[in-house]
């Protein structure tokens, strides 16, 4: 689902997700990764160097000074969020996100049946 903003320009959309939260961040392919974190900081009030952007199929920490094309990140694509901990000396979280499983594979409680109304 692309489109044109007002300048004119390809946009597009990010899911950027951290534990249970999904943020759908519009974007277009020639912003660098710290805008999109600087977005993210507007919407999280966390500042941009405590912010960490991840490839979710690599687990890749996305470098700020690239732009989301470079980043290979097309419309639509999932990016995990983690925050950098208050602690001494920092650390960042773990990446906890919840995907849903891809076409053809098992969810964690295994391959989806059909409903069971009888109880």
């Amino acid at each position: 689902a692309k489109w044109r903003n007002r300048h004119g320009r390809m946009s597009m959309y990010l899911k950027i997700k951290r534990q249970k939260q999904t943020i759908f961040l519009h974007c277009d392919p020639s912003d660098t990764i710290l805008t999109i974190k600087q977005k993210i900081q507007a919407i999280s009030k966390v500042e941009t160097g405590d912010q960490r952007l991840l490839i979710t199929d690599e687990k890749i920490v996305c470098d700020e000074n690239k732009t989301v094309k470079e980043c290979k990140l097309e419309d639509g694509a999932i990016v995990a969020l983690v925050f950098k901990k208050a602690q001494d000396p920092p650390e960042w979280e773990e990446v906890d996100i919840h995907l849903l499983p891809k076409a053809g594979e098992d969810g964690p409680a295994g391959p989806a049946g059909p409903a069971d109304d009888t109880g």
